[in-house]
């Protein structure tokens, strides 16, 4: 399997349903903060939820591209280029947030809600992965 693989290894694929609950559940942030704070808050939430999108195809992006690379150059050398990432992405995501909160003085509730959509579609996604195998 080359690194310009298309297709995603299976390890990564249980992602793909994350994405989704993550897109749902950012669609219902937005709906909420626009109901309970007006256009600021739609503004905030959809903001809060854009960057949960993009944290996620990232990892995703990261753990398809550091698996391809283990398969082919072995675990260390993967583990290494993960971590980088990690660590770039990270990095970049709370300067973004920085700047959401106080550059651009978004309203901060409706923008954590929308921000947390990743953690409950990975709490989501893993409860009904658990489910599934339990039955």
């Amino acid at each position: 399997m080359t690194s310009r693989s298309t297709s995603p290894p299976s390890v990564v694929r249980p992602l793909a349903g994350v994405q989704t609950i993550n897109l749902l559940l950012g669609a219902v942030a937005t709906v909420i903060g626009a109901v309970g704070w007006g256009v600021p808050g739609l503004i905030a939430a959809a903001a809060g939820t854009t960057m949960a999108c993009a944290n996620l195809w990232v990892l995703r992006r990261s753990a398809g591209r550091a698996v391809r690379r283990a398969l082919r150059d072995g675990g260390a050398v993967a583990l290494g280029g993960l971590m980088t990432a990690l660590v770039l992405k990270t990095t970049l995501l709370l300067g973004l947030v920085a700047v959401a909160v106080w550059g651009l003085r978004l309203a901060v509730v409706p923008f954590a809600l929308g921000i947390s959509v990743l953690v409950a579609s990975l709490v989501v996604s893993g409860l009904r992965t658990g489910l599934s195998e339990a039955v």
